[in-house]
């Protein structure tokens, strides 16, 4: 029989869905195993009907009952053993890309520095369930995306301290704001992901007041940059602000004296 996809339910180790039989005149529930589904996918099911291509499952369904009583009941369904560590990988991508690279923001209200919880309002339940961290959501982009400073932003990433302050994105050009910290400074440091920016770092006292303070500034600036362009933010001087040019040349190379620069400056 067919079975519509968004009828079934993504469960621990296996999907469920309902039928309504009427040799029985009663609604039996059956169940497909399969060990790579988890409950949490339920929040994007939309997706797996993209990925597979297939609005209806086809499913075999099996009953055995007396005229007193349901002996038992099987199901197996050769659409859903598709569904594979693949098949998931593909479909967080396709999350990602939808949700998160192609964002357009809100034109009357969306702001320049954002968390994952402002890009994703309407998705903000799935990403939750799909994204263990942050960590797992940046791995996603940067292996859709062929970018430019991939090492780098892996480096920034698993040197962000977490604890202190969530990853902020900026969504044009797409770029992450990351805080790292030094001896006796916080920095907040920011990197494109595609596109030949230079690192920028701004660097504040260490406390929760003066970071607090110094993302209400980053946005000004960015809002500023923003509105007219980066050359006339940098032909001038700030004391709490340095760059770091990338080398293009060659990538691992360019990666490893864009870090000997970068650590200098974090004090």
């Amino acid at each position: 029989m067919k079975v519509p996809f968004n009828k079934i339910q993504f469960l621990h180790a296996c999907i469920s869905f309902r039928v309504f039989i009427d040799e029985l005149q009663q609604e039996i529930t059956f169940e497909i195993e399969n060990p790579d589904i988890r409950p949490e996918f339920e929040a994007i099911k939309d997706y797996f009907i993209k990925i597979l291509k297939k609005k209806l499952i086809a499913a075999q369904i099996e009953i055995r009952y007396t005229d007193k009583e349901i002996i038992s009941t099987d199901a197996s369904s050769e659409d859903i053993d598709k569904i594979n560590s693949s098949i998931i990988d593909n479909v967080r991508f396709e999350f990602v890309k939808k949700e998160i690279l192609s964002f357009k923001g809100n034109p009357e209200g969306s702001t320049v520095i954002n968390t994952l919880d402002n890009l994703l309002a309407k998705e903000r339940d799935a990403a939750g369930k799909i994204f263990k961290s942050e960590q797992d959501l940046i791995d996603d982009i940067l292996n859709i995306k062929d970018s430019k400073h991939y090492y780098q932003l892996k480096f920034l990433s698993s040197q962000h301290l977490s604890a202190v302050l969530k990853i902020r994105f900026v969504l044009k050009p797409f770029s992450f704001l990351f805080l790292l910290t030094g001896e006796k400074k916080y920095h907040i440091v920011w990197e494109t992901l595609n596109s030949e920016e230079a690192t920028y770092i701004w660097h504040f006292e260490k406390s929760i007041d003066a970071l607090r303070k110094g993302l209400k500034e980053i946005e000004s600036i960015l809002n500023d940059i923003k509105a007219t362009s980066k050359l006339d933010y940098l032909r001038k001087e700030h004391d709490n602000f340095s760059r770091v040019i990338h080398d293009y040349t060659d990538v691992k190379s360019g990666f490893t004296a864009w870090k000997g620069v970068l650590e200098q400056k974090l004090d």
